[in-house]
């Protein structure tokens, strides 16, 4: 009896196959839900840091609204303070009088304090 040489498959047609051609449908299937895994962590982590900063914000715009409101009181309080009749008011309570007559000093420029 003569043996023969068994060809194998890539001998019998001549060609070899290409890395995409060897996967069989399980590896395809594994390597998708992998990837779809990868996505949806990706997702996952995109929105809870969009949704992180959404409450920083939210905190920050609610500081800036009480902190607006304070500065309003406090100008309308600084205008009040600064009124004539209350700056009248508080000299009185200090043991202040008002001035009778009112007599300027004329200095001589060369009394005046020089750089």
């Amino acid at each position: 009896m003569i043996k023969t040489k068994r060809h194998t498959k890539t001998q019998r047609t001549g060609r070899r196959k290409n890395w995409w051609q060897k996967l069989s449908v399980f590896k395809i299937n594994v390597l998708l839900l992998v990837l779809w895994l990868v996505a949806c962590g990706v997702y996952v982590a995109t929105l809870n840091d969009i949704t992180a900063k959404g409450y920083k914000t939210k905190k920050i715009e609610q500081q800036l609204m009480d902190l607006t409101s304070g500065n309003q009181n406090l100008n309308l309080s600084l205008s009040d303070k600064q009124s004539m009749e209350m700056v009248v008011e508080k000299a009185k309570s200090m043991g202040m009088v008002e001035a009778e007559s009112v007599k300027y000093v004329n200095m001589p420029f060369a009394a005046v304090a020089k750089k």
